[in-house]
């Protein structure tokens, strides 16, 4: 949870031995209540102890797989008071998730035993395009002292249910950037809050946004197969019929086992400069790449700076992308897509994806 809350099994296929937990009650105390919070997959015995010699809480059963507050018999008053309590299961199964000492014979905890179990409240969320490949998010701050942070879930239609599985984004400010996405699509988010003990709130109606379509899109695949350790060079001619800026898709495999490889990138005889392959989405653990398994690699400009182009400007007209081996490279390609259209992604192993300014 946001507060770093679990639960504690203790045993799963066989019984442990007794798990140690911090608890708090004082010297002064002339009692001391200890309430455990518990559930088990088949009937079970918890025993309790502040782990010394002076001090038994004694045993209760534990025989529901609901969550349940249970009552330890004996109510010591060891010297020095409770600092520790050591908790022993008979059978495994049991799980604890909270622990509470008390001197008041009158209280009875409930829900998660006095913890705040309100959540903060989230409205006012707005959506909209930012340009063709991401969305920005806005909503209202919670009110709440104990923020911690927000959920943000996308969904593939208006009525899409908040789940795990949907969740994209937990961030702290009430804002976000949902990038990487394709163009002229629907998009459909929903927003909660979170405060410090883990309670979420209900979520927010849902907004949509489209990002911005792609007028004449550029896409032009060739079959070309290029082995590096037999040809020095492949051509790849293309057209545009509009001033656009492209990227070029690779399906490349590495023959040598290297993790990385290089090549260099010319546009119309004039170079565009030396740009990498990382096979490391292909590899297992720390060793090479596993051969004869292909990896579609991007080629793309440089960047260091936001302001650099994610694309390389091309005007309208014929063009030819030349792609040359740099030494040492042992590379085969198999086919090649050109696009202006950077959020596309070829079917298979793929390495990119575009971040917007």
């Amino acid at each position: 949870t946001a507060a770093g809350l679990y639960a504690l099994a203790l045993g799963e296929l066989r019984v442990s031995g007794p798990v140690t937990v911090p608890a708090y009650g004082p010297e002064w105390a002339t009692a001391h209540r200890l309430w455990v919070r518990a559930r088990s997959r088949v009937p079970a015995t918890l025993s309790a102890t502040t782990g010394g010699n002076d001090g038994d809480f004694g045993s209760v059963e534990v025989a529901a797989e609901q969550w349940q507050w249970l009552l330890m018999p004996e109510t010591p008053r060891p010297r020095g008071g409770v600092s520790k309590v050591a908790l022993t299961a008979s059978a495994p199964g049991v799980v604890v998730d909270r622990v509470l000492m008390s001197c008041d014979p009158g209280y009875t905890p409930s829900g998660v035993g006095g913890m705040d179990e309100t959540a903060p409240e989230v409205a006012g969320l707005t959506a909209e395009a930012s340009g063709q490949y991401a969305t920005r998010l806005a909503w209202q701050r919670a009110d709440a002292v104990d923020l911690h942070h927000y959920n943000v879930y996308c969904g593939a239609s208006a009525d899409f249910e908040v789940m795990q599985e949907r969740l994209i984004a937990s961030p702290s400010d009430a804002s976000y950037v949902d990038w990487g996405l394709k163009p002229g699509r629907e998009y459909f988010y929903r927003v909660t809050a979170l405060d410090r003990s883990g309670n979420e709130s209900a979520a927010t109606p849902t907004a949509t946004a489209r990002t911005e379509p792609i007028a004449e899109r550029v896409f032009v695949e060739l079959a070309d197969v290029w082995n590096t350790t037999g040809s020095e060079s492949v051509e790849l001619p293309f057209s545009v019929d509009a001033d656009t800026a492209i990227v070029l898709w690779g399906k490349v495999q590495s023959l040598n086992g290297a993790k990385s490889a290089s090549i260099q990138v010319l546009l119309d005889g004039q170079p565009l400069g030396t740009r990498g392959i990382s096979f490391g989405y292909i590899c297992v653990g720390h060793g090479g790449p596993v051969l004869e398994t292909w990896l579609w690699d991007c080629v793309s400009p440089a960047r260091t700076r936001a302001e650099d182009p994610t694309a390389w400007p091309v005007s309208a007209g014929e063009h030819t992308l030349t792609l040359k081996r740099t030494d040492g490279l042992e590379v085969l390609y198999e086919g090649f897509v050109i696009t202006d259209d950077l959020g596309f992604e070829p079917e298979g192993i793929v390495d990119f994806k575009v971040k917007p300014e």
